[in-house]
């Protein structure tokens, strides 16, 4: 801690720059770089430093041990900072938290990295990160519903319309999609489509399927 009784942290110019030792024995907090204007404006973050604490660095790797330090770096970039989807799955039950999402990619991963916004702290923490299979997809998608949340495609952040998913989601047929009206938002379209029926995760890719998200 600081001497204000603030947080310690240590500023990285790229996600790149986190060491294999912060995945695996870690010794410090980090602020990442900031995420792109549209990702922020999505999750309400008002431009709050995005941070992950030393204890959750520790406890990403005891709950998803089958991710590489390598892995990991790759799930914090795509998801943070090229996200395709984004929402609140657990709006009534935990309403700060906030996950994005980038979709599969030609190795059939799915990224989610979760977030807790909270207007009353200085920053936006992360909680965790891991690989998503097809399923579990569509368990966030279906809880976002009981408790009155959405799962949205992120708006472009060259200010058009968001598009369908299938170039880069081969086995998701169309998600919930927000027009930029945000007094009273119209959603168009289908939520998240059903998984690929016997699909499975590709090495390293984490295989939970609960509804804790």
């Amino acid at each position: 801690m600081n001497a204000d009784g603030t947080l310690m942290l240590e500023k990285v110019k790229s996600v790149d720059d986190l060491t294999d030792e912060d995945f695996s024995k870690p010794t410090r907090s980090v602020e990442l770089p900031q995420v792109p204007e549209n990702v922020d404006n999505a999750l309400g973050a008002d431009g709050k430093p995005v941070i992950i604490k030393k204890n959750i660095f520790e406890k990403n790797s005891r709950d998803h041990a089958d991710l590489t330090p390598e892995q990991s770096r790759e799930i914090l970039t795509s998801a943070l900072y090229r996200p395709d989807l984004y929402g609140q799955n657990r709006k009534t039950t935990r309403p700060y938290n906030w996950v994005v999402i980038n979709t599969k990619d030609d190795q059939d991963h799915n990224r989610l990295v979760l977030l807790e916004v909270n207007q009353n702290k200085d920053n936006v923490e992360i909680v965790h990160w891991h690989y998503l299979r097809d399923n579990a997809l569509k368990s966030i998608e279906r809880q976002a519903k009981r408790e009155g949340g959405h799962i949205l495609i992120l708006p472009s952040p060259y200010g058009e319309e968001a598009g369908d998913l299938s170039g880069r989601t081969q086995n998701l047929s169309s998600a919930a999609k927000i027009i930029n009206d945000f007094e009273n938002p119209v959603i168009k379209g289908e939520n998240v489509s059903e998984p690929e029926v016997g699909a499975r995760p590709a090495q390293g890719t984490a295989t939970t399927t609960d509804e804790n998200y």
